[in-house]
């Protein structure tokens, strides 16, 4: 047992330090990536986010959206799950951050199948809660967001340029 502890410790003092800043609950730094804060600002466009990838009007990158999470009602929901997607335009291959301003579950699809993110960049930070970055293709996705609760829920998309 006490080497297991030992060893315990040593991992965690040892694990590379991450550069996302968690913080207490209510007390949130200013997020420190530039075009996100920048386009984060604009208006968004409120979005009546649908519970299924279906081809409707695509939005666009560096446009921020509102979405509503909806009782899921699909076979790939979880009971009691609350989702939204939306359909986004991703004009040139790339890394691209999606952005949201809530702990909430983000997954991206492509027309075949789900996307694995490759980071997890952050969260804790006003007004962002949490960012996953993925490499996209051109093309249609669509990002969804899922939670425990009906939520409105702001977003973006971003291309990775610094």
């Amino acid at each position: 047992m006490r080497h297991w502890m030992i060893c315990f410790f040593l991992g965690i003092t040892t694990f590379p330090s991450i550069s996302a800043e968690m913080s207490e609950p209510g007390k949130f730094s200013v997020c420190q990536i530039p075009l996100i804060t920048q386009t984060w600002n604009k208006a968004p466009r409120l979005v009546e986010g649908s519970n299924s990838r279906i081809n409707s009007n695509a939005g666009t990158t560096e446009q921020p959206y509102r979405l509503a999470l909806k009782e899921c009602l699909s076979n790939e929901c979880n009971n009691a799950a609350f989702q939204a997607s939306i359909p986004i335009n991703i004009p040139k291959n790339g890394r691209y951050r999606v952005a949201i301003d809530q702990m909430l579950w983000i997954d991206t699809y492509d027309q075949k199948s789900k996307l694995e993110g490759v980071l997890c960049e952050h969260s804790g930070c006003a007004p962002i809660r949490k960012i996953v970055q993925y490499d996209l293709q051109a093309g249609l996705h669509w990002v969804t967001l899922s939670g425990k609760a009906a939520s409105e829920v702001g977003l973006l998309v971003t291309e990775v340029n610094d």
